[in-house]
C-alpha cells in the first residue's frame, strides 16, 4: 500500500516546515538615542540661561554663564603678586651676579696665594685667611641661588594659580559639546552651581536606534549591516529604513516583562538597528515597529 508512505511523506514535510524558518521577524521597540548630560565646569551663581527644553543648538553654542567676577578679582590678586615676584627674582640675580663675582675675585687670590705658599712667599696662616673667605663666599653663593629658587618656586605656584583662574574664566560660559536637541533643563538665572552640577541634557536626535531581541533560533539568519523596515504608529503608510548595527555576543533569558508561558526559558539575543531621522519625524519613546527578512 502507498498510503503508508504518503503519510511519511507528509509528516516529513510538515516536520520540515514546522522548524524551516519564515522568511520575516517582526519586532517592536522604542525609540531612542544616546544623550549627553552637560555639566558646570565651574562652581558659582547662573548669570544667564540662553536656551530652553525642545530647542536645538549647535556645538559651541553657549548653554549658560556664570558669574566671573569672584574669579577676575582673584587673578588681579594674583597677576600683583606675580609682578611683585618677578621684581624680587631680579633682584635674586643681581644679588647672585655680585655674590658671584666676589666669590670668583676671592677664588683667583686664593689660588694664587696657594701657589706662593709652595714657593715660601706667604705664610700657611695667609693662605689659611683667603681659604676661610673663599669658604663663606662659597656660602653665600649658595644661599643667593637657594633664595632665588624658593622665588621661582612661588612663581610657578602663582603662575599655576592664574591658569586655573583664567581657567575658570573661559569655562564660565558653558557650550554644548554636540549638536543636538535639549531634553532637560537643569538651571536658572540666580540659582548657584557646584562644580559638576548637570544644566541640560542634549540628545542629538540625526541618527536614532531600536534595541529589540532576537530569538536565538533566529541568530543564524539575522546579520550585521542587513536593512530593516521600520514602521511608526500614526504613520501606518510610510515606511523608513534602518540597518542592524549591533547584535549581542551574549545570549540571556527572556525579560521578565515580556515573559510568557513558552517564552520564560527561551534565549534571546540583544540587538540594534539604527534609523537616520533626516525628516525629524521619530522622537524619543516612540513606539516602533520593525520588519528584518531572515537571510537563509
Amino acid at each position: 500500500m502507498r498510503f503508508p508512505a504518503i503519510i511519511l511523506s507528509l509528516s516529513m514535510l510538515l516536520a520540515a516546515c514546522a522548524t524551516e524558518p519564515e522568511n520575516h521577524r517582526t519586532y517592536t521597540g522604542l525609540m531612542d538615542t544616546e544623550s549627553i548630560r552637560v555639566s558646570s565646569l565651574v562652581a558659582g551663581t547662573v548669570t544667564s540661561v540662553r536656551f530652553n527644553e525642545g530647542a536645538r543648538v549647535n556645538k559651541g553654542d553657549v548653554l549658560i554663564t556664570v558669574d566671573t567676577e569672584p574669579s577676575q578679582l582673584r587673578l588681579d590678586q594674583v597677576s600683583a603678586q606675580r609682578a611683585e615676584l618677578l621684581v624680587q627674582m631680579q633682584n635674586a640675580q643681581e644679588t647672585i651676579d655680585k655674590v658671584q663675582a666676589e666669590y670668583d675675585n676671592v677664588k683667583t687670590r686664593y689660588e694664587r696665594m696657594a701657589a706662593l705658599l709652595r714657593d715660601g712667599a706667604v705664610t700657611r696662616q695667609a693662605v689659611d685667611d683667603v681659604k676661610t673667605k673663599l669658604e663663606v663666599a662659597g656660602k653665600n653663593l649658595a644661599s643667593a641661588r637657594n633664595a632665588r629658587k624658593v622665588l621661582q618656586a612661588k612663581l610657578r605656584q602663582v603662575e599655576a594659580g592664574m591658569d586655573l583662574l583664567k581657567r575658570n574664566i573661559t569655562d564660565a560660559e558653558i557650550t554644548a559639546p554636540a549638536a543636538g536637541v535639549i531634553l532637560t533643563r537643569y538651571v536658572d538665572p540666580g540659582e548657584i552651581v557646584g562644580q559638576g552640577s548637570p544644566v541640560a541634557d542634549l540628545a542629538d536626535l540625526s541618527t536614532m536606534w531600536v534595541k529589540f531581541n532576537i530569538e536565538e533560533r533566529d541568530i543564524p539568519y539575522i546579520k550585521l549591516g542587513q536593512e530593516a523596515t521600520v514602521q511608526v504608529d500614526g504613520m501606518p503608510d510610510r515606511e523608513f529604513k534602518g540597518v542592524v548595527t549591533w547584535i549581542s555576543d551574549v545570549a540571556e533569558f527572556t525579560p521578565k516583562t515580556i515573559l510568557t508561558e513558552e517564552t520564560r526559558t527561551s534565549l534571546v539575543y540583544r540587538a540594534k538597528v539604527t534609523i537616520e531621522n533626516t525628516d525629524n519625524v521619530f522622537k524619543i519613546g516612540m513606539p516602533v515597529e520593525l520588519r528584518l527578512e531572515l537571510q537563509k
